[in-house]
């Protein structure tokens, strides 16, 4: 699938394009065999009927080893657009932290993944707080989601 004729601009429109869940309140969390994570998927459309994937995964061993996404639909196939991820793994340059990836034009253009540039944060550091994070910073309206708790020394 070729993504090249998107620009940074037109993937900055798609994550900040408003989108609505079509189906959160039925969406359920999910332990599927052979994998040591559990899911949650919920489908979501844009005002001009962009369909998109918001969903997020969590080890069941290792509470730092999360992910929660956003994929755009389209004619050509799927698209992440964001992923934040915890510090559960290390991201090389970045190291052992939460990191957010985003899809960029020349990533696209490269043929790397489209969702290869990554960068440290300090906005989350759990599931429940990346999700947050997520929904905020994709417009998404229909999640349910908790600011982060700030943590206590």
């Amino acid at each position: 699938m070729s993504f090249e004729g998107l620009s940074d601009a037109d993937i900055k429109g798609l994550i900040n394009s408003p989108k609505r869940a079509l189906n959160a309140s039925r969406a359920k969390v999910k332990s599927r065999a052979g994998v040591q994570h559990d899911e949650w998927t919920v489908k979501l459309q844009d005002e001009e009927g962009g369909e998109f994937t918001f969903y997020t995964r969590q080890n069941r061993l290792l509470d730092r080893d999360f992910s929660c996404g956003l994929i755009w639909a389209s004619h050509e196939g799927d698209l992440p657009l964001l992923r934040l991820n915890g510090s559960g793994h290390v991201h090389p340059p970045l190291g052992l932290v939460c990191h957010i990836h985003r899809a960029t034009e020349k990533a696209i253009r490269e043929g790397r993944k489209p969702d290869a540039y990554a960068e440290a944060t300090s906005a989350y550091d759990s599931l429940d707080g990346a999700k947050h994070v997520l929904v905020t910073m994709a417009s998404i309206m229909g999640v349910p989601s908790e600011p982060p708790q700030p943590k206590l020394l």
